[in-house]
């Protein structure tokens, strides 16, 4: 009862601030050669949402390396954008407050962007705050047809985030498009990993990632004990490496203590030292979708686990020449003596 009443007082508030942010924004046809500034918004973190959409940022530079390319993220993708050589400056949100958002909306607004790009499907009235905050000649969004604040928009469609992405830059007049991902590396982790695997005489290899986002989306450790045979099994000729996943370390631990002949680097750190070992990897295996973009990115055989969301597979999905495994409403329901691992 408590979460519906606050579903419903959430919803009104939404509603409300809508009503006093949405303001309709004057429609600007800029051109293409006028273009000097773009703005991204991308302080909702996600690591999968970045790899997706990583090709955009090569491809302004390679056409138009004039342009200033800046964007708005948070600690968790920072690091990414940083090793970004084609993002020129990035700006970090200590946390998505009024409080915060308020003095660097203040502070972009003074940089005249010529065009903000937001994706973001659901926003929130801070979001519409800071938007407004910032100004610029235009407001470039997905699935924003009710939105007055955005003067350009992709409609709601069923195509691949990637292709949502082109069209957007091809509206502004880019083309020649080429939507390939630009997988970040770090030369540091790339010799570390290295050397570790070097020195457990690791020929072929085969990466595995047992956690996503949500608890649905996480192997109990029964079954990733189930999936790590199965795949033993499978490739008696190779050794399998476990995915650091900060998050899930006491499930992880209780693994590499059941499984016999696990690798596992525990001086992981960041996302470079997975992306790291993915290079190394001949075969990945993740029901994580910034792990399997990583793997798809970086030419691995892919194995993936969806679950049987069309829409969300539409989104951020991957192609058929890698292997795809669905289920309904728990990824611990799967029955692996019925997959083709």
């Amino acid at each position: 009862m408590y979460r519906k009443i606050r579903a419903k007082i959430k919803e009104f508030e939404r509603k409300i601030g809508k009503l006093i942010l949405d303001k309709s924004k004057k429609e600007n046809n800029i051109k293409f050669e006028s273009i000097k500034k773009i703005l991204f918004i991308r302080y909702d973190g996600k690591i999968g949402d970045y790899m997706v959409s990583s090709f955009v940022y090569r491809e302004i530079k390679k056409q138009r390396p004039d342009i200033q390319i800046d964007v708005v993220g948070i600690s968790k993708n920072e690091s990414l954008f940083l090793k970004n050589k084609n993002v020129d400056n990035f700006f970090r949100l200590k946390k998505t407050k009024y409080r915060y958002l308020s003095p660097l909306g203040k502070k972009l607004k003074a940089s005249n962007y010529d065009v903000l790009i937001d994706p973001t499907e659901v926003l929130k009235n801070k979001d519409l705050f800071f938007i407004r905050k910032i100004n610029a000649k235009i407001n470039y969004g997905y699935a924003k047809e009710n939105y007055k604040i955005f003067n350009r928009n992709i409609e709601q469609n069923s195509d691949h985030m990637q292709v949502v992405y082109k069209k957007i830059l091809e509206s502004l007049g880019f083309r020649n498009i080429e939507i390939s991902y630009d997988i970040p590396e770090d030369e540091d982790s790339d010799r570390k990993v290295t050397e570790y695997l070097k020195k457990h005489n690791v020929k072929g290899l085969i990466a595995v990632n047992l956690f996503g986002a949500g608890k649905t989306r996480k192997f109990n450790q029964e079954k990733s004990l189930e999936l790590l045979k199965k795949l033993g099994e499978s490739y008696p000729e190779y050794r399998m490496i476990l995915l650091d996943s900060p998050r899930d370390r006491e499930e992880l631990n209780k693994v590499i203590e059941a499984a016999d002949g696990i690798l596992y680097y525990d001086k992981s750190e960041t996302i470079f030292d997975s992306i790291a070992i993915i290079k190394k990897s001949e075969i990945v295996i993740s029901p994580d979708t910034s792990i399997v973009h990583i793997g798809v990115g970086l030419n691995k055989k892919v194995t993936a686990f969806y679950s049987r969301n069309k829409e969300n597979f539409d989104k951020w999905g991957i192609d058929e020449k890698n292997k795809v495994i669905r289920y309904d409403k728990d990824i611990n329901e799967i029955d692996f003596n019925k997959e083709n691992i």
